[in-house]
């Protein structure tokens, strides 16, 4: 099923998103910032009342102006009424939100989607080295694992044979194996092939310039290979938080549309 919606994703927006692969990150994001900040604000003024909106904006100003003259007259019967009238007037406003906020969500997880998919690492670059990595079970510490050389890739160091080491935690404690190669190719689509005793692993490996590889595979039974992607950092400071599953790309996203959509409200008059 997530394999069926991610397909559902990519290609539509592939299509419609792809030229943009090819600009620098930071630009990338901003243009995909401003673009939701635009969906949501458009969404928002075909589904909404408008003029009943901005009669409401109205109304809260003018309310707020008696509020604060009735606290400085003291007038505590006053200042309950406005208040009164202030939160009636509100819930007008507020039922107002739930048909632009349905309406988006299939666009705005359509383009999250493909945000995940294509804005999280760099792409691998024709002749830039990456760190390939496999995870093992404990007791494959020990076996010798191979990449299956192919035409166009090449290993940094010549060694395509590893020999499975421990991964030991910061704590000394060993809970799988490792082993690591550092590879780099031509531009191509390559197939990664894994060896250890009788079982062969599979990993896409994707020299592009434009789209990156999924960088896991979990292959079962504890083998899991991962490519060591450079993952973009938004304007080179932007943080992520991996408590949170919280990438660099998605702050950098929410700390643009944010204001974006507060500017294409006010660009096009929109309530």
């Amino acid at each position: 099923m997530l394999e069926l919606w991610n397909q559902f994703c990519l290609v539509p927006l592939d299509w419609i998103m792809g030229w943009a692969l090819s600009l620098p990150a930071d630009l990338l994001l901003v243009l995909v910032a401003l673009g939701s900040a635009g969906i949501l604000t458009g969404v928002r003024r075909m589904t909404t009342d408008q003029d009943l909106l901005r009669r409401v904006g109205d109304d809260k100003k003018r309310l707020k102006i008696l509020m604060r003259e009735a606290r400085q007259k003291k007038d505590r019967v006053a200042l309950r009424r406005m208040q009164s009238t202030h939160g009636r007037v509100a819930m007008k406003a507020l039922a107002q939100e739930g048909r632009p906020l349905l309406i988006s969500l299939l666009p705005i997880a359509m383009l999250a989607t493909w945000c995940f998919a294509r804005m999280d690492f760099h792409p691998v670059q024709a002749g830039e080295t990456v760190d390939v990595l496999m995870f093992t079970p404990v007791s494959a510490i020990g076996e010798p694992i191979h990449v299956v050389p192919q035409a166009g890739l090449e290993a940094a160091d010549r060694h395509w044979l590893r020999i499975v080491e421990p991964d030991q935690a910061p704590d000394g404690s060993v809970s799988n194996g490792r082993a690591q190669w550092h590879l780099r190719g031509d531009a191509g689509r390559y197939r990664l092939q894994f060896r250890v005793k009788n079982d062969t692993f599979e990993q896409d490996f994707l020299v592009d310039g434009r789209i990156y590889p999924p960088p896991v595979a979990d292959h079962g039974g504890q083998f899991i290979s991962q490519l060591d992607l450079r993952r973009v950092r938004p304007f080179g400071v932007v943080p992520g938080f991996d408590a949170w599953a919280l990438p660099p790309w998605m702050l950098g996203y929410v700390l643009i549309v944010l204001p974006g959509v507060f500017l294409t409200r006010r660009l096009s008059a929109t309530y």
